[in-house]
């Protein structure tokens, strides 16, 4: 797969602290995995990136879910960082503020909301 994104430059001195960081915020429930993957930036440049993709062998990854079933996870869904309608929220809207558009993630926010 492929996504679109942005690739964030972390200085030498605070390489490992940022690692220390993401890893206790992405691996939780070691639903994702820690991966070095090419990136191909905006300028045309390839570089190596960490990134966290999720294991789609885990138990927590719902993959063909309807979308009913979707909006009724999310407005069930509730863990230690909040509400995942909440969660939900603010990605589609971190993602608008760097100019990247999801609609996918935008009409199940919309879905999300009506029931909500």
């Amino acid at each position: 797969g492929s996504c679109h994104g942005m690739a964030r430059l972390v200085s030498a001195s605070k390489r490992e602290p940022v690692i220390a960081y993401l890893r206790e915020r992405e691996l939780v429930t070691n639903v994702y995995l820690e991966k070095w993957v090419r990136v191909k930036l905006a300028d045309g440049r390839q570089i190596s990136a960490l990134t966290y993709v999720v294991d789609r062998t885990h138990e927590q990854y719902a993959s063909g879910l309807t979308e009913s079933e979707r909006t009724n996870r999310i407005l069930s869904a509730e863990g230690a960082s909040g509400k995942n309608i909440d969660y939900l929220a603010n990605t589609v809207k971190s993602l608008h503020d760097l100019g990247i558009r999801d609609e996918k993630l935008e009409r199940l926010l919309r879905n999300t909301k009506k029931h909500a």
